[in-house]
């Protein structure tokens, strides 16, 4: 990969800026649960840029909950507030569900 804050050139030729921001590419990510939740996103989300927040159903992936933090997005003023945390976040993070972010 050619790095640099202008470049968006690998090895084999140019990418699409707009599909390396979406994850076009997940052979960078060695982990099993990030790569596993990466084809559920792909698989809801079909030919849109991203899915639906209805289009995400957390009890179809209960074995990647821990790991998943889902957020409400708030307009006027912009903020956002946390909908999911999972368990390995909250350890992390503390307890934020129901919290928006600005006073978090």
């Amino acid at each position: 990969m050619i790095s640099g804050p202008a470049s968006n050139l690998t090895e084999a030729g140019p990418v699409d800026p707009a599909a390396a921001r979406v994850g076009a590419d997940p052979a960078i990510v060695g982990e099993a649960r990030v790569l596993e939740f990466h084809r559920y996103w792909l698989a809801r989300r079909g030919e849109r840029r991203f899915p639906a927040r209805a289009d995400i159903e957390p009890t179809d992936i209960p074995q990647l909950l821990a790991g998943i933090m889902l957020l409400d997005v708030h307009y006027e003023p912009l903020d956002f507030e946390y909908r999911l945390i999972g368990d390995d976040i909250a350890r992390r993070m503390g307890s934020l569900k129901g919290k928006r972010v600005r006073a978090a």
